[in-house]
């Protein structure tokens, strides 16, 4: 991963900045959506998780 984007070696807290925020914020709006009953958006934020933790253990 660190081959394909030169700029995480330059700039490490930005990108984990990111990948929290990838983290924190869908499960906000999941809370919302379970309460709505909202299936696309349940299915959106959780991947959206999924997808950011199997970044952060492969960086």
């Amino acid at each position: 991963m660190k081959k394909l984007f030169p700029w995480v070696r330059a700039n490490p807290n930005i990108f984990y900045l990111a990948l929290f925020i990838l983290m924190i914020v869908p499960g906000l709006i999941l809370f919302f959506a379970v309460e709505n009953d909202s299936g696309f958006w349940i299915y959106i934020c959780l991947s959206t998780v999924v997808i950011a933790n199997v970044v952060a253990v492969t960086q």
